[in-house]
């Protein structure tokens, strides 16, 4: 009778002995599937973090941010800061969604991102929020329909913001462009980083140079023209690779043009923003001069 009832109990003190060996392993089997996730979530961080510090988009979209913190007034800082958000969240669903419509790979939408910052930091963000979800919309449409040999025919941000002012009436303030040393600072490092300094120097050099002129002639003050200088749009939508020219004789040709345009719509058709409709213009040009310079 002993030795079965000490058969019994090793027996079950057996028993016990694998069940806690077997929830141990299974705890141990978790705990490494978790671990092994977040060390798969951490190295896709890395990855992005990669793609965006050698990437100059990377860089402009980091720019922009920074630049998006300075922008908004203290009052007015929560408003801002949800406009440029639902801008942004606009742009990369419908760019991630129409990137899955053509089967291409899902990566960071670098570009929808910039594209949403420039639109939100652009338009007003007093008036009404549709106008900025249509024109950011109207941005990434054209983004991926408005193609010639592979590129994009217009800047995004700045096709969605024409259309929005001209047929939405939208009210275009360029409230992104206030903080100037932010901006001046990071959009020189964007357009050394893009090699479009020369093009930024020769627009705001002729620019300026075009309201100088017309200011001593109109005898207004010289000094009152530099508020005209729009930094925000010659370091941060000018320079956009994709619908600059390749070369530099090129690019130099761009800015000469640009600032042209700038200061003859201004002149000539001031309800309307002379840097957008300009640089729409413009952007209808580039194949030209890409094939002649």
């Amino acid at each position: 009778m002993q030795c079965v009832l000490w058969a019994g109990a090793w027996a079950y003190a057996w028993k016990v002995d694998c069940q806690i060996i077997q929830n141990n392993t299974t705890f141990h089997a978790d705990s490494c599937g978790l671990a092994r996730g977040l060390s798969q979530i951490n190295l896709c961080l890395e990855d992005m973090f990669n793609k965006l510090r050698n990437n100059p988009k990377g860089w402009m979209v980091i720019s922009l941010v920074l630049v998006a913190l300075f922008a908004p007034p203290r009052e007015d800082f929560i408003e801002g800061i949800f406009w440029l958000s639902v801008s942004v969240f606009v742009a990369v669903v419908i760019d991630t969604l129409l990137s899955l419509l053509k089967r291409r790979g899902l990566n960071f939408p670098s570009s929808a991102t910039i594209t949403g910052l420039i639109v939100g930091m652009v338009l007003d963000y007093h008036q009404s929020l549709w106008i900025l979800v249509i024109a950011v919309a109207i941005a990434i449409l054209s983004k991926h329909l408005l193609i010639w040999k592979r590129k994009h025919i217009f800047n995004p941000a700045n096709f969605g913001l024409l259309v929005s002012s001209i047929f939405l009436r939208g009210i275009i303030s360029w409230w992104a462009g206030v903080p100037m040393i932010p901006i001046v600072i990071l959009g020189f490092f964007i357009a050394l980083k893009m090699r479009r300094l020369s093009l930024v120097a020769v627009f705001l050099g002729l620019h300026l140079f075009f309201f100088g002129v017309s200011a001593l002639l109109l005898h207004h003050q010289f000094v009152s023209q530099l508020a005209i200088l729009n930094f925000y749009f010659a370091f941060f939508m000018l320079v956009e690779p994709k619908t600059s020219p390749i070369t530099t004789r090129g690019r130099l040709i761009y800015g000469i043009l640009t600032a042209l345009l700038v200061f003859t719509f201004l002149s000539i058709i001031p309800q309307y923003d002379s840097h957008i409709l300009a640089l729409a213009c413009i952007n209808l040009l580039i194949p030209l001069v890409n094939k002649l310079v």
